[in-house]
Order: C-alpha cells, then sequence, then structure tokens
C-alpha cells in the first residue's frame, strides 16, 4: 500500500509541474517581452526623429536655426552616395536644389504627390525627384530622391525628409521616420 501511496504521489507532482511548465509557456507566447527599439533619435535644429540603426552615423551641419544633418556612405572619391537620407530644417522653405546629395547630381524631374496627413496636427507635402549624375569614368548614375516636407509651427521651422530610394530605404522607411518628428 505504502509503494502505491508514493506512485499517485510522485504522478501527481509530475502532473502538476507539467501543467505548470505548460502554463508558463503560453504566459510567454501571450505576452511576449517587448522587442528593443531598432532606432535612435537624432536632433534636427529644434525638432527630434528616430532614425533607424542601420543607417550611417549623422554628420549635421548650421545652427538651430537652419541646417542639415546627412547620413550617407560613399567613397572618399566617389561623387555620388551608394545610400543617402538627409534631414534638413530651416526658417524659411527649402528649394529642391538645396536638397541634393552632391553638386553632381542634376534635377531630370519633380512629381509633386499628394499631401499627408501624420497625425497630431502635422501635414506633409511630399515630391519624387528624380536625379541623375555623370562619375568622371563616363557613368550615368540614377537615384530617386523620396522627399517629405513638414512644418512646425511652434518653433517656425521648415524640416525636409530626403531619402535616397534603394532596397533598404524604401518609400515606406522614409515616411516612417516623417511621422516620427517631434515639434518643439
Amino acid at each position: 500500500m505504502v509503494k502505491g501511496a508514493a506512485i499517485t504521489k510522485t504522478v501527481t507532482i509530475l502532473l502538476i509541474a507539467g501543467l505548470v511548465l505548460i502554463g508558463l509557456s503560453l504566459t510567454s507566447f501571450f505576452t511576449d517581452p517587448a522587442t528593443p527599439r531598432q532606432t535612435r533619435i537624432i536632433t534636427a535644429g529644434r525638432t527630434t526623429l528616430w532614425i533607424p540603426l542601420h543607417l550611417p552615423k549623422e554628420i549635421t551641419h548650421g545652427t538651430v536655426v537652419s541646417g542639415s544633418a546627412i547620413l550617407g556612405s560613399k567613397d572618399d572619391c566617389d561623387i555620388t552616395y551608394d545610400q543617402y537620407m538627409a534631414i534638413h530644417w530651416s526658417d524659411r522653405t527649402l528649394k529642391s536644389k538645396e536638397l541634393l546629395p552632391t553638386d553632381a547630381y542634376e534635377i531630370v524631374s519633380e512629381i509633386p504627390g499628394p499631401k499627408l496627413y501624420l497625425g497630431k496636427d502635422k501635414q506633409a507635402r511630399v515630391r519624387d525627384i528624380h536625379l541623375s549624375a555623370e562619375k568622371p569614368c563616363g557613368k550615368i548614375v540614377k537615384e530617386n530622391l523620396k522627399v517629405i516636407e513638414l512644418y512646425c509651427a511652434n518653433s517656425k521651422t521648415h524640416v525636409v525628409i530626403a531619402g535616397m530610394l534603394d532596397p533598404v530605404m524604401t518609400k515606406e522607411k522614409v515616411l516612417e521616420i516623417a511621422k516620427s518628428l517631434q515639434c518643439p
């Protein structure tokens, strides 16, 4: 009789332990821990934006009133970018020529897009600028620049996010960065 009671007790303990394990597994399945943010904050004048971690470190020029933060990669001797993202800010609207990555680029065409509502009283103008550049070797490079322009009324600052489209920097990624804009 003692042997049967020990077996029953062991089976009961194993069943309870199994149920606890199943319960914990289900709990972790439904309440996944939050994944860490894959972005970093950069400051553009008086505004801030969330930028994906995989983009190159920004090089900032200018003052709080006007300037730019360039996130790009190119060879030192190259006149064109392999990867390019820029945030420009100013107390005035910026002309298309001021948004070009380097002087080597020429505007082929510019297509205005629809106005976007990005929440929190933020409206944006969107446009696509098609660029070309001739490298010293004679090769012609063609690029597409997605441009999203926003205005921060409190600081009277025009902010332009310009991303050269490629498989990593998509239209959706440029829009996501524009949505992250925090005006003062």
